[in-house]
């Protein structure tokens, strides 16, 4: 697979310095990343990462990309290789940019350099996990990155994480980026998506008062589409009412793995919903 399009450095704008993605090469770089890492998801020592795992991971094919502006990391991301469902895939374990660095599109170029780099070495596919609660990263997961969710991990990383992160739980989507398909190549050269907006009564949708509202179980037999709305910001909502926050957990919860026990997908994400798809496009 030749791959063609090359994001090491992205011009910046409003007269700021370029963004660009670099391997990490050595153990200072491994390090700032490390010191990254504990600033985004402010954890313990014991949550992070470590760097002499860092090290022996990539000497193994772990993709290890940083992301500067003028010198400066503003964001990095780290996968490893793995094995599911008899696939050689990357596992993209950590993602995190600068608060001070954010919407400046730096997710999206580690990403994008990131399966340049897998299917350079051979990698199909690079799986990750998120919070479905979160509708930023819902928004570039797959939307910009065409990529789709196939399972609900419930507590995936268990209890007792330090992170203000993980303060509502560790309930996670399971994502799997087909990084040849053809979602994905139409996504990543020209953000193009003709799938209409389905109309069918969401599982769950936001009430008058922030407040989720559970919708009625479709015919999973002859549904092909069904929706899940979560609100703009769960983090604010946390901070001002923890117990609403738990209830958007537990309805958004039972509202996915209905729809994943049907054979649904989730194929994207629009207007505030989950768009889920019994076939991928």
């Amino acid at each position: 697979m030749s791959v063609e399009w090359n994001v090491r450095s992205k011009t910046g704008a409003g007269g700021r310095a370029p963004i660009e993605i670099r391997e990490l090469q050595d153990t200072a770089a491994l390090r700032a990343a490390q010191a990254l890492e504990k600033e985004v998801w402010d954890s313990s020592d014991r949550d992070l990462v470590p760097v002499v795992l860092l090290i022996a991971e990539r000497e193994v094919g772990a993709i290890l990309l940083g992301a500067y502006e003028g010198g400066v990391m503003a964001g990095f991301c780290y996968g490893f290789p793995g094995r599911e469902h008899g696939e050689s895939v990357i596992h993209s374990h950590v993602l995190g940019v600068k608060k001070e660095f954010r919407d400046r599109n730096i997710g999206y170029l580690l990403k994008a350099y990131q399966r340049e780099r897998a299917l350079q070495t051979g990698f199909p596919f690079i799986t990750w996990t998120f919070d479905p609660l979160q509708s930023r990263n819902a928004f570039l997961n797959l939307e910009k990155l065409g990529a789709a969710a196939t399972s609900y991990k419930i507590d995936f990383y268990g209890h007792g994480m330090d992170s203000p992160l993980h303060a509502g739980g560790t309930d996670r989507l399971w994502i799997v980026w087909d990084l040849d398909s053809e979602r994905v190549r139409r996504r990543m050269e020209s953000g193009a998506d003709p799938v209409a907006f389905p109309d069918v009564e969401p599982l769950v949708s936001v009430g008058t008062s922030g407040e989720p509202l559970r919708g009625a179980i479709p015919d999973w037999a002859s549904a092909r589409h069904a929706l899940i709305g979560i609100p703009n910001s769960i983090d604010a909502i946390r901070a001002a009412e923890p117990s609403l926050a738990a209830r958007w957990r537990e309805d958004t919860r039972w509202a996915f793995t209905t729809a994943f026990e049907a054979g649904m997908r989730v194929t994207g994400f629009q207007n505030g919903f989950y768009v889920l798809s019994r076939f991928l496009r």
